[in-house]
């Protein structure tokens, strides 16, 4: 009650501070949607006042992008409806952003109205595992009702040795009644027997009914997922009618104020928390320091932790975007990884959830709660290896976006054999060197694999360090052969340039009865060398005729000479063997005249192509490794689920099954050891991906058909497939 009356007061006063008649300035706006009033304002409070001890710390080093930062409270008043209409508050208001609300019941009525508006939207404490699936731009920085309820089942069973269970649920309160569920499926699923679960409703004060039940059944242990009035009234009660069993709590048994309701019947009893208070991490004890500074209070509360983690997260994110566009804010809120918190460090899946979070399970003496184990979510780490930035960035895109979303796919439905992906996303910055220190960040994250890259230049780089370190990786599109040839720890899911050459060569030959050539080829790119020889050596192999070879550098961009040159000699064909900037010259050619048909590898199947001029062609060809027009099933399946993405690439394509193969060996390796992993990888037999079945050879490459398709006006057709 004294904890109740400090916050009131000191809410009073931040109101009256927080919301002056007039800013000189402009200030960043975010929301904190909590209870002040109703039932739950005693459980809020400390997220409101954490909300702005936090907000002060960061005004006081500057702001956000330059500006200051107002936090804006907006009263729940306790109920599902006040949230609702609290978020459309904020929407009026327009807020960058909201931090809130505690109780899942709440954070389910603001989220459809956040997500609808674009405003992003950070929960300390909602674990109930429906708030994120609302949308993309809901997030939270706790942990899930899921990973609680399996986790304390576990350490009932395994520590305990509880072999019978009584759960009792507040039938008010979504996050009781989803908490329960989850534990009790999982102690089911370990063996135990569930011998009674009983009613509530959130303003019970007599339980002795129930307790009846219980008191004959005598169970092992008592589960209430409660919060801390509901939960403490009812042990206290259970202890005077002399039941013996153990009791068990969520994350919302707070022990500073459930002692308040059970007194001393709460001896003995255990519960999961979201935060250790005796945490030693550098965030924590600058949280513990702050605190103490500004309210001459000890942090007793882990929703106060994870308030100052969750505005600081978004805080990182808004100073990472550059902006106060709410999209690119959702966008780098989305990226962030091993943001360093209080409560640990912070990485979002795909729904907006951390992964690897840690529980702690602390046992109630005297007024004090004490930590007996800490579990962290397993999870695997792998590092997906593309440009950001630079000159590749663009035509890499849709190989980072494929990864991003098949990892995302995998950690919504479960992960890999129970455990969440942590993807690390690293920069090469479009450079062979880069690409070396990136794979080199990789090994010092212990990465169990390596996704990428896209440029055979940059996988070159990255194998010979993902190889010296023994690490498997699979490159989804880099078709160099050589990339696979450094070693046993490397892969591919594509088809390799020889291949690609040969049909290209076939095809002029065959299919277009062409007999002379030329072949522009960037001496820049390995994938363009390797291409341009494996082009040339088919086609003069079966009859053709190469009239000469013009080198560039894509960085000059004066190839006036050359297509001049290309012109004189009149070809049948002109083969583009080089990276994106071959739309530009395709488009110059046909603006010189030239009249031959133009050719190209599959770096024409990307959308920055067609942007530099390959949507210009009047008519050409070229070969890549999906289309999907294709009729295969697992392909139908895959465009139906990515339609939204009006570019279905081969390149995203290849990295679904890049990251879709590799767990399915990590599956059958029933391990994340590396070694374990490769061997797994190695033996792939018929996986069945979406561009294709893959088995490999004994080089690392899978035996692969090609697909051609045909480009008219910057309109792709498939044309026919080319079996290996």
């Amino acid at each position: 009650m004294k904890w109740k009356i400090y916050f009131l007061i000191c809410f009073l006063c931040f109101s009256f501070i927080a919301c002056p008649g007039a800013n000189a300035f402009k200030p960043v706006k975010i929301a904190c949607i909590a209870a002040v009033t109703g039932i739950a304002a005693e459980d809020n409070l400390p997220m409101i006042f954490s909300a702005e001890m936090t907000i002060d710390e960061i005004n006081r080093k500057g702001g956000l992008l330059g500006e200051p930062v107002k936090l804006i409270i907006i009263d729940n008043k306790s109920t599902s409806l006040g949230s609702k209409f609290a978020a459309e508050k904020a929407v009026k208001l327009n807020v960058t952003g909201v931090i809130g609300a505690a109780w899942s019941s709440h954070s389910l009525a603001m989220a459809p109205v956040l997500q609808k508006a674009e405003i992003p939207m950070i929960t300390p404490i909602s674990t109930n595992p429906e708030v994120t699936k609302i949308g993309n731009y809901i997030f939270r920085v706790c942990f899930t009702d899921d990973f609680q309820g399996k986790i304390m089942a576990e350490f009932a069973r395994e520590t305990l040795k509880a072999g019978t269970a009584a759960v009792l649920q507040n039938i008010n309160e979504q996050y009781s009644i989803t908490l329960s569920n989850f534990f009790m499926i999982a102690f089911v699923k370990s063996g135990g027997k569930i011998l009674l679960k009983g009613n509530y409703t959130g303003n019970t004060v007599d339980f002795k009914n129930t307790f009846v039940s219980i008191k004959r059944l005598n169970p092992d242990v008592i589960f209430i997922p409660g919060y801390s009035r509901d939960s403490g009234l009812a042990i206290r009660q259970a202890r005077n009618m002399g039941i013996k069993s153990i009791f068990l709590g969520g994350d919302a048994w707070s022990s500073s104020k459930i002692y308040d309701y059970a007194g001393d019947s709460l001896n003995g009893s255990y519960a999961v928390v979201p935060w250790n208070k005796d945490s030693n991490l550098p965030q924590s004890r600058h949280l513990k320091k702050l605190f103490y500074e500004k309210f001459k209070k000890t942090v007793c509360y882990g929703v106060i932790a994870l308030t100052y983690d969750a505005v600081n997260v978004f805080a990182d994110a808004v100073k990472k975007a550059g902006t106060l566009d709410r999209k690119r804010i959702r966008d780098a809120l989305a990226r962030t990884i091993d943001f360093k918190g209080a409560t640990g460090d912070i990485s979002f899946d795909g729904q907006g959830d951390p992964i690897g979070k840690k529980v702690d399970i602390v046992k109630f003496e005297n007024k004090k709660s004490v930590s007996v184990k800490s579990i962290s979510e397993k999870i695997i780490k792998i590092a997906a290896i593309y440009s950001l930035t630079g000159k590749a960035a663009a035509s890499q895109k849709p190989s980072l976006e494929g990864v991003i979303d098949a990892v995302n796919d995998l950690n919504e439905s479960g992960g890999i054999a129970g455990k969440k992906i942590k993807l690390y996303v690293i920069d090469n910055k479009s450079s062979p060197i880069g690409s070396k220190i990136a794979a080199e960040k990789a090994v010092k994250k212990n990465v169990a694999a390596i996704i990428g890259s896209d440029w055979s230049s940059h996988s070159i780089a990255v194998a010979r360090i993902a190889q010296l370190h023994k690490i498997p990786m699979i490159s989804n599109i880099s078709t160099n052969p050589e990339v696979t040839k450094i070693g046993n720890y490397i892969f591919r899911v594509c088809f390799t340039d020889d291949f690609q050459g040969k049909v290209m060569a076939n095809f002029a030959i065959r299919d277009l009865k062409a007999s002379t050539a030329v072949v522009f080829t960037n001496i820049r790119s390995d994938y363009s060398m390797g291409l341009s020889r494996e082009f040339q050596k088919n086609f003069e192999i079966s009859g053709g005729k190469i009239l000469f070879t013009a080198f560039y550098k894509p960085e000059l961009r004066n190839y006036a000479a050359l297509i001049s040159q290309a012109k004189k000699v009149n070809p049948d064909v002109i083969f583009f063997s080089g990276h994106d900037e071959s739309g530009f010259l395709a488009k110059k050619a046909q603006a010189a005249g030239i009249k031959a048909v133009l050719l190209g590898g599959d770096d024409w199947g990307y959308q920055s192509f067609l942007d530099k001029g390959g949507k210009y062609i009047k008519r050409g060809f070229f070969c890549t490794h999906w289309s999907e027009k294709l009729k295969d099933t697992v392909s139908l399946a895959f465009v139906k689920k990515y339609k939204k993405n009006s570019n279905l690439s081969s390149a995203f394509a290849l990295s679904h099954d890049a990251v879709f193969l590799l767990a399915d060996a990590i599956k059958r390796a029933h391990s994340v050891d590396r070694k374990k992993i490769r061997a797994a990888i190695e033996n792939t037999e018929l996986f069945r991906g979406v561009t294709g079945d893959i088995s490999f050879n004994k080089n690392g490459d899978p035996v692969k058909d090609a697909v051609i398709n045909e480009i008219s006006n910057g309109k792709i057709r498939y044309l026919k497939t080319i079996k290996r």
